[in-house]
């Protein structure tokens, strides 16, 4: 009782005794640990001892907190949570102090990393790929029971899906637009992101969802129907159902490229082009378009408009089995020229085929003697021009070719000569070549060879013979007159039976049998035996033998002779 009573005025008697308080030797507060999220509190309790562990009551207690900034405390030991960490709030009596650890968490907070997904689709066409959306806790504790909802803006749905791969952050919120039957348009939703435990729950993700209006398919078969000098009609099939317009596409020859040529409405198949020229190429392509965009192009189709006629025709008879045309090419664009041809009063017919830019022509089928008319004609791939002006010619009688001159015959070996002559005729049908031989009192045919020959060779000759040449020109009109006479000797005949003879120290005789009718000399050859042969006499026509008066005593000699003339020599006569 006395303890209880120190540090108050007690009265004894008369007098007011003050009796000095028990001081406080210890300070406890309880609880002596807490743990708070932000913004919320805890009240603590200071209890106050003395040295023998007794409570003491009535003294003042002062609060404070080692951070402010995490954990704030009122004076009656209220702590509120400021900052998220661990501090200590203290409770000071009288000198002695005590302290509560408080830990402040953050609460629970859903964080995704992204606050909007956007997809775009063409209709009809694949989903477009998923995007995922990563979910954190952005506070202490746990999020443990996460879960989404998707709510449409306009009411259209079901397009997207929400999927989580777990209900404990951290987790992976998976969205997947569904292309399905959209019509083309823009598409929104919101994706709530919910947990019981987060304080800001719950969070959106905004998506959206573009569906784009496909591209058309593309018109294909396009084919030209149809090709006057000044129009090009055109059809194609129409592939697709979505096109707002078909735009047609031209390129004429010499342009660099293509460019537009009308546009027509959707479902056009066919179209008519009149702004085209005369005797020029152009290409076409078809492609459909709508507010997506524009297919491919079709297949190109060419034509080609019908060429301008050829003008200026000429025909003059070059003989009587030829008629020479020719004419003026108007045209850029023919792939071939028709020649057509008639006899007077009869009718037409194509009698040739020309190729593009030829401006001549020589018809070789006329008869002698008629009269004909031509016209001419210019085409393409697709169509023909009209026929040019008639031409009139009249073929004349089938002339005697003209004969051959400067006829020449050379002798080539011993049995073998060639002739040569000009031609100075383009009627003939061929050559007949006569020949007379050695012995012979007249000419008679050797060859009959083709026309516009100019040469032959005559191997039936013999050596050691003069022959004689002529050649005229045949047609169907005749023959011409002879042309010169021209003649040729083969080589001689080979001497025979050489014989040797020893005269003298410094002379042989040599003799043979002449062989040839038609030697201009001979050739006396020698060699000392195992040398080689030099010439060493040139006797003239008609010598049979020949001394020797150059040889050296006491040597052995080999001879031999011989024949020859202007178109050559024999072989060598027998060795003495």
């Amino acid at each position: 009782m006395l303890r209880a009573l120190l540090g108050l005025g007690v009265v004894v008697g008369c007098e007011e005794v003050l009796i000095d308080p028990i001081p406080v030797a210890t300070v406890q507060v309880v609880p002596d640990s807490a743990a708070l999220f932000v913004g919320d509190s805890v009240q603590l309790e200071a209890r106050l001892f003395d040295d023998i562990d007794e409570p003491v009551g009535g003294r003042p207690v002062t609060w404070t907190s080692n951070d402010p900034e995490l954990a704030a405390v009122d004076a009656g030991g209220l702590v509120v949570g400021v900052g998220a960490g661990t501090t200590q709030v203290r409770a000071t009596a009288e000198g002695q102090s005590g302290s509560a650890s408080i830990v402040i968490l953050r609460h629970p907070q859903i964080a995704l990393d992204r606050s909007s997904v956007a997809f775009s689709a063409v209709e009809g066409s694949s989903d477009p790929p998923p995007v995922a959306v990563a979910i954190t806790n952005a506070g202490d504790s746990t999020l443990a029971n996460l879960s989404v909802v998707v709510i449409y803006d306009d009411g259209v749905g079901p397009w997207l899906e929400a999927a989580l791969d777990t209900t404990v952050a951290p987790a992976v919120l998976t969205l997947t637009a569904r292309t399905g039957v959209l019509e083309p348009a823009g598409y929104a939703a919101a994706v709530e992101v919910s947990d019981p435990a987060a304080i800001n729950s719950p969070v959106t993700v905004d998506a959206v969802f573009q569906v784009q209006q496909s591209v058309p398919v593309a018109p294909s078969g396009l084919e030209v129907t149809g090709v006057a000098a000044s129009s090009i009609e055109l059809a194609w099939s129409d592939n697709s159902d979505n096109e707002a317009e078909l735009r047609v596409e031209r390129q004429a020859d010499g342009e660099a490229a293509f460019s537009p040529l009308t546009t027509l409405g959707a479902g056009s198949m066919s179209y008519v082009d009149n702004s085209v020229n005369q005797d020029r190429r152009y290409g076409y392509r078809v492609r459909a378009c709508n507010g997506a965009g524009c297919s491919p192009y079709s297949n190109q189709a060419t034509a080609t408009t019908s060429p301008f006629a050829p003008s200026g025709l000429t025909a003059q008879a070059a003989s009587a089995s030829q008629v020479d045309l020719s004419w003026v090419d108007n045209s850029a664009t023919e792939t071939e020229i028709r020649v057509e041809r008639r006899v007077v009063g009869g009718s037409f017919t194509r009698t040739a085929t020309l190729g593009p830019n030829v401006t001549t022509h020589r018809d070789t089928t006329v008869q002698p003697e008629t009269d004909y008319e031509y016209r001419l004609q210019a085409c393409n791939d697709d169509g023909c021009s009209t026929f040019s002006g008639t031409a009139a010619v009249t073929t004349p009688p089938v002339p005697i070719p003209g004969a051959p001159t400067s006829l020449t015959a050379a002798t080539v070996s011993r049995t073998r000569i060639d002739l040569a002559w000009t031609d100075n005729s383009a009627e003939e049908t061929g050559f007949e070549v006569e020949r007379r031989g050695p012995g012979e009192n007249q000419f008679t045919l050797l060859a009959a060879v083709a026309a516009d020959t100019v040469t032959y060779s005559d191997t039936t000759v013999a050596e050691d013979g003069t022959y004689v040449y002529r050649v005229r020109a045949c047609g169907s009109g005749g023959c011409s007159e002879y042309s010169n006479n021209a003649s040729a000797t083969t080589p001689p005949s080979a001497p025979t039976n050489l014989t040797a003879v020893v005269v003298s120290a410094s002379r042989i005789d040599l003799s043979w049998f002449e062989s040839s009718a038609t030697e201009t000399s001979f050739q006396v050859e020698r060699r000392v035996v195992g040398g080689s042969y030099t010439r060493i006499a040139t006797p003239g026509a008609d010598v049979t033998q020949f001394s020797d008066t150059g040889v050296t005593i006491d040597t052995e000699y080999e001879y031999r002779v011989r024949a020859c003339n202007g178109s050559g020599c024999s072989d060598y006569s027998n060795e003495a």
